[in-house]
């Protein structure tokens, strides 16, 4: 019973005016993700709806940075900086993944009810630790 309730709740929180907050939201957190990340060179483009967004990455094929030097040779033939962004970005307290069939593309899903001003704390994270990885190779 507790656990219906809870959906309930959840489900009549996603009223008309929250669907459009989180798709302007969106909309304009992809806009300053692509702004962020211009210029880098591991970044191709961002992508998505609302709170649903991927960063596709460029695959960086540097023998320091691929899973074989890391021992996992049976991961060769992936790419390797996704899994390190998010990774970065988890150590620095955001959530980030790769999607399953193209692990060059970082997938961003915040909250719905994530503050405006953290939204741009993990843009500029997304910068900087990029432009670490982007060193690296």
């Amino acid at each position: 019973h507790a656990r219906r309730h809870a959906r309930h709740d959840a489900v009549e929180q996603l009223d008309d005016a929250l669907i459009a907050s989180v798709g302007r939201r969106g909309a304009a957190f992809q806009h300053a993700l692509h702004e962020a990340l211009s210029g880098n060179p591991l970044y191709r483009e961002t992508r998505g709806a609302g709170f649903m967004i991927g960063v596709e990455l460029v695959h960086a094929p540097h023998p320091w940075l691929s899973f074989e030097h890391f021992g996992l040779p049976e991961l060769a033939h992936m790419p390797t900086i996704g899994p390190l962004l998010c990774y970065r970005l988890y150590a620095r307290g955001f959530f980030a993944f790769v999607c399953g069939h193209d692990w060059r593309v970082l997938r961003l899903q915040p909250r719905f009810d994530i503050p405006d001003e953290k939204l741009a704390e993990l843009a500029k994270a997304c910068r900087e630790e990029l432009d670490h990885l982007a060193q690296l190779s």
